[in-house]
């Protein structure tokens, strides 16, 4: 009894020593990090985590990544919607085309987005400085307001270099509140020029913006505002028709074939602006070709405005810091980190595409090269490439990579080793936890009880330091 007594009292007090910190000497040693780095081009799904996938299994997955301080580029163009168009049954349309024209129409999906596909081309010649058409017509039955947005994302292309003119155009044919028809056309230009609004007729308001050859453009307007620049008062309450069309202008010098090709990604009325939430207190619209969104706004893209589901084709640099496993040697004042990483790999079936690029491991020393005695990559001796090292006065550290362009699916393994002064050894190491380990958790309060007690004698207190690090743990972040 009086022993158990005895034992329990001596817990006590170590516990109470415990709470009395112990200051060792100021210093900036880390223990090395070791990173990777990279890009990923994947598909982001909207309101969950931009490292979200699905696997081989079709099983909702995560990447092992986190973000490096880098913006992300959204193409607006990528963007998927719940609906993209108001109509897409081209081949129920009815089409108007020029009689010197062909026009092929279909709906295709091209790197996971849907878009509607026109092609123009002369199947006669074609007479010089004459303007061409080839659209087709839907019907559509909505209700709208001056307050809704138009959003129209095009590409036009050309394979004649003697066209001087080459557009893509959505009609939007409405009715007002006096049941009179009028029109809102969205033209995306291939050649260059200065973007307006025009009102070429009672019933048209035109918008055109130029400049935009063989890329994809989204324009986003508010109708009111459009009504507004044009100078007209119409009270539009009723969407009845959606054109998709192709408008060609030859010039002085004719093709011997003339093809014109129109791609359409977003046709829609939308009863509020669309935008992205990037943090801002106005958010990034979906308007021109792309947008950054910025490290501050997460790791979850949402979109305001209209259902959209994911955004294809988007890049992420990511970066992984790995935890290493961490083998003390007290009585040489060494340590030994081992890391281990397996890069990811791209689903092959089912899931989605990963694609990896600009891939790298990256090394961070604290202490210079020459304090190093091993350092492996997969088994291969890097010792030498780091001998020269010298930590950066102003960084605290210095860097090296590794390697490059790592394989998907290998496991990378490093391991090194490196020899501290006691000092930083003591300040890269610490008490052991009580409930992982009670016997080395006591050895080191009985020690620290004696250090403390050296201290206050004025007596040395090397030896009992030097027992006390046998059972100090590596610090971990």
């Amino acid at each position: 009894m009086k022993l158990k007594r005895a034992i329990a009292a001596f817990t006590v007090l170590l516990f109470m020593i415990s709470i009395v910190g112990y200051v060792y000497a100021e210093t900036s040693i880390q223990h090395p990090a070791l990173k990777v780095f990279g890009d990923v081009t994947k598909t982001v799904y909207v309101g969950r985590s931009i490292f979200e996938y699905k696997d081989d299994q079709g099983l909702s997955s995560v990447l092992p990544f986190s973000r490096q301080d880098k913006n992300i580029t959204i193409q607006f163009s990528n963007i998927v919607f719940s609906k993209n168009f108001e109509n897409k049954s081209v081949a129920k349309g009815e089409d108007t085309v020029y009689s010197e024209l062909s026009l092929t129409k279909e709906v295709l999906v091209v790197e996971g987005c849907e878009e509607i596909y026109l092609k123009a081309e002369n199947t006669s010649s074609l007479n010089a400085n004459t303007g061409y058409q080839a659209r087709t017509t839907l019907n559509v039955e909505k209700t709208i307001t001056n307050d809704f947005y138009l959003l129209v994302t095009a590409k036009i292309s050309k394979n004649a270099p003697n066209i001087v003119s080459w557009q893509a155009y959505v009609w939007f044919t409405l009715l007002d509140t006096g049941a009179t028809t009028r029109h809102v056309q969205v033209f995306i230009a291939g050649e260059s020029g200065t973007d307006k609004i025009s009102n070429p007729n009672t019933n048209t308001v035109k918008y055109e913006t130029f400049g935009h050859d063989a890329e994809y453009y989204t324009v986003q307007l508010k109708l009111d505002d459009i009504l507004d620049k044009a100078g007209v008062s119409w009270n539009l309450v009723k969407l009845t028709k959606i054109t998709y069309g192709i408008l060609l202008l030859t010039g002085s010098t004719l093709d011997d074939s003339t093809v014109a090709e129109a791609r359409f990604r977003h046709a829609l009325l939308l009863p509020s602006k669309c935008y992205i939430d990037d943090g801002t207190s106005d958010g990034l619209v979906v308007n021109g070709t792309s947008g950054q969104f910025p490290p501050s706004a997460g790791d979850i893209v949402n979109i305001y405005g209209t259902n959209a589901t994911k955004i294809v084709g988007v890049t992420i640099p990511w970066q992984v810091e790995v935890e290493p496993e961490i083998q003390t040697d007290p009585d040489n004042l060494r340590m030994q980190y081992t890391w281990e990483w397996t890069m990811p790999k791209s689903p092959s079936e089912v899931g989605d595409t990963l694609t990896f690029s600009n891939t790298n491991i990256t090394l961070y020393g604290y202490k210079d090269g020459d304090a190093w005695d091993k350092l492996y990559l997969n088994g291969v001796d890097k010792l030498s490439s780091i001998a020269s090292k010298k930590v950066d006065e102003t960084l605290g550290y210095w860097t090296y990579c590794l390697a490059t362009s790592l394989t998907e699916g290998n496991m990378y393994q490093v391991i090194a080793r490196i020899q501290y002064t006691a000092e930083e050894y003591d300040a890269l190491t610490t008490e052991p936890l009580w409930y992982r380990n009670p016997f080395a958790w006591i050895a080191y309060k009985f020690w620290s009880l004696i250090i403390a007690a050296a201290s206050l004698l004025g007596l040395s207190t090397a030896w009992a330091l030097k027992q006390r690090r046998k059972y100090q743990v590596a610090k971990v972040k």
